[in-house]
């Protein structure tokens, strides 16, 4: 596995990609923690699921990455890499997605083939999340991800 902040993209305009072991997010852990909660997608109890969150990333079950621009933390994304059910193909799900605003869009293009490399490492078909966001979803079908795929919800009550 990666030690302390080795995976790093290329030097790239603004942003550069760092995987955070859970050494690395506890010395981070106030911002670390603000990020994932602002990135994680509408829950009814969302304490618990920050709390849960933080928890699998300290036990490295889930994948924290930064993105670091001018030396500051400009965002954090969460990943999993898991099967999908029935076919057992793997896939990288993005669990939370949160970036300040200063990235640049020349920048997030890069994110996007940086994470499709790793998940192409990681013997992944597919990165699969989860937004309700318009600038996220344009974005997305901007780079030629399927966004006509939609998630149905009904809340039991």
């Amino acid at each position: 596995m990666q030690d302390e902040a080795q995976r790093e993209s290329p030097r790239q305009p603004n942003v550069r990609v760092v995987r955070m072991t859970p050494s690395v997010v506890s010395q981070y852990w106030p911002q670390v923690v603000s990020a994932v909660s602002q990135g994680l997608t509408p829950v009814e109890n969302f304490a618990e699921a920050t709390t849960n969150l933080m928890s699998a990333i300290m036990a490295d079950h889930v994948q924290c990455w930064g993105f670091i621009s001018d030396n500051s933390l400009a965002g954090v994304m969460t990943t999993r890499i898991e099967a999908e059910p029935f076919t057992n193909r793997r896939v990288l799900q993005i669990v939370s997605l949160y970036m300040n605003g200063t990235v640049q869009l020349q920048a997030m293009k890069r994110l996007d083939k940086f994470f499709a490399t790793y998940a192409r490492e990681n013997q992944c078909v597919r990165i699969v999340g989860f937004s309700s966001v318009p600038e996220i979803i344009r974005m997305a079908n901007g780079f030629g991800w399927n966004t006509d795929e939609r998630v149905i919800v009904k809340e039991i009550e």
